[in-house]
């Protein structure tokens, strides 16, 4: 599980770099709802004339429990320089289950 969590965490860290889904918003924000969405759900920035492939981030909701997500949500925040409150599993399961809750 280790290695999961890294390469989300490197995954994660490129999606924030190269300013897709939550890069813009910035990631040590007091709110992880964001970053929780992109950890869960996947995201995938949009094409450009300078980056016609899309970058684009899996959804890993299927493979980490809440506990999981947590820590690596937490470490992306705390990463970097970055400085940001820590995400509980309660965080994430309440943010897991809006988003299943949704119909778009």
């Amino acid at each position: 599980m280790r290695n999961k969590a890294a390469l989300l965490a490197g995954l994660c860290g490129a999606v924030i770099a190269a300013g897709a889904a939550v890069g813009d918003a910035g990631c040590p924000q007091s709110d992880p709802t964001s970053l929780l969405h992109v950890v869960l759900w996947g995201a995938r920035s949009a094409a450009t004339d300078g980056a016609p492939t899309a970058g684009a981030m899996p959804q890993f909701a299927w493979v980490l429990t809440d506990g999981q997500v947590a820590a690596v949500v937490t470490y992306i925040r705390n990463a970097w320089g970055n400085s940001a409150p820590p995400v509980s599993a309660a965080d994430v399961g309440k943010a897991r289950h809006a988003l299943v809750e949704r119909s778009d």
